[in-house]
């Protein structure tokens, strides 16, 4: 099991092969993994993690909006790019996130306490937390959280704080599982490469998102 490493193995990310001209065109179809992953990782876990249990990789961007402010941009890739969710220990027992945590109410109370230090400053941040120690029992379901975790003051810290150090708490008990969601020849798609995160920066000042950088390579190939 992955969380006896826990100190040192944070995150697994599944990375489903990107089919890059070798395989025959009537094989591509059946040797795909990424519409199945959800649904074997809820099978082999004996429906501990469910499908539901996942969320698309872009929904954390209201946890960096609030986190750095306006000074920093907010990367989010497009929500057919990856899921992702956390998963914590108890014993034997897995305990996903989602399954203690309304993580939509909290991404909602992100996105609003964001917008409300933005116009407030140092009164709206004050107030922000005072208005997260009121709505976070409305959140947070502590009777179905790991024991060991105090999820409650972790939040209330992150709130407060508003930095990476106080998410260290949680990132310190939790394991990420991911799957990211690779392009090619046959899944090609124009929306995604205009929300791509990641570049390749070439020569002559262009930088090209990297999955059309691959899928240029391919074609030439």
């Amino acid at each position: 099991m992955p969380w006896i490493n826990i100190d040192t193995i944070r995150g697994i990310n599944f990375q489903p092969v990107s089919f890059a001209g070798r395989t025959p065109a009537n094989e591509v179809r059946n040797q795909r993994i990424i519409p199945d992953f959800e649904k074997l990782v809820e099978e082999q876990t004996k429906s501990q993690i469910k499908i539901e249990d996942f969320r698309p990789a872009p929904c954390v961007s209201p946890l960096s909006k609030f986190i750095e402010g306006e000074k920093q941009v907010t990367f989010t890739c497009h929500p057919h790019c990856g899921v992702t969710t956390y998963v914590f220990a108890d014993k034997d027992k897995i305990i996903p996130i989602t399954q203690f945590i309304d993580v939509n109410e909290f991404f909602n109370l992100l996105s609003k306490s964001a917008d409300y230090i933005k116009n407030g400053g140092i009164t709206g941040t004050a107030k922000t937390s005072a208005r997260a120690t009121v709505t976070l029992p409305g959140i947070v379901d502590r009777s179905k959280a790991p024991k060991f975790l105090d999820i409650n003051n972790i939040l209330i810290s992150i709130l407060k704080e508003r930095s990476y150090a106080a998410l260290e708490g949680f990132h310190n008990k939790a394991l990420l599982i991911g799957c990211m969601h690779f392009m090619d020849l046959w899944n090609f798609d124009q929306d995604r490469v205009k929300r791509c995160v990641i570049h390749y920066a070439v020569p002559d000042g262009r930088i090209i998102p990297f999955l059309f950088y691959e899928h240029a390579v391919q074609r030439r190939n």
